[in-house]
């Protein structure tokens, strides 16, 4: 039985090598899982005294998770002979994204609850500090959303509910672009090559 679920589990390339059908993306997925909790360090620990500085190693980091899943991908279709379709090279992203997301939200619930308890509560001072100086030159709607996710953020970051609804939320979102990507990188097998 374990034998036969081994066949199932693996796949050959057009050379006729077996290649495992999720070890790209847990390979992949520990690293990608790795330089994100790295990142999560230096954002919590080097970038809390600015909201510029914070969002902007945020979305830095947001553009390396993303070179990570395209990495991913291309690595899958290269084990599988330089061709993959679709749902092959998606298969192996969301792995990745699944490896990506529980290292968010594990390494931020320790970092936040445990570690630094009062980051959150200085954040927020430092960011309402911040609105309040561009106050004049922010529309009152956006002001209020500001001051609504931060509260929400304050009372999410201290519960295994909210890091979860974010989990779910990231998830989706990871796998909209990770679509993209495979969509992106996808190469179809040529109709007279049949050396799969």
């Amino acid at each position: 039985r374990a034998k036969r679920k081994n066949i199932l589990m693996q796949i050959e390339n057009k050379d006729g090598a077996s290649v495992s059908k999720f070890g790209t993306g847990i390979k992949f997925g520990i690293i990608t899982a790795v330089v994100y909790v790295l990142l999560l360090l230096i954002q919590y620990m080097f970038c809390g005294g600015s909201p510029v500085t914070f969002t902007a190693a945020k979305i830095m980091g947001f553009v390396i998770i993303i070179g990570c899943f395209i990495l991913a991908a291309i690595a899958r279709r290269k084990e599988l002979g330089g061709f993959a379709e679709l749902k092959e090279l998606f298969q192996t992203i969301f792995i990745v994204i699944i490896f990506a997301e529980l290292a968010f939200v594990i390494f931020s619930f320790i970092y936040l609850n445990f570690i630094d308890p009062t980051f959150m509560e200085r954040y927020t001072q430092t960011v309402l500090v911040f609105l309040e100086d561009k106050k004049a030159g922010i529309p009152k709607e956006t002001y209020d959303e500001q001051i609504k996710a931060l509260a929400d953020a304050k009372t999410d970051h201290k519960s295994i509910v909210g890091f979860l609804r974010q989990f779910v939320n990231s998830i989706v979102l990871d796998s909209v672009i990770g679509l993209i990507i495979a969509f992106a990188i996808k190469r179809k097998r040529p109709e007279n090559d049949h050396s799969l």
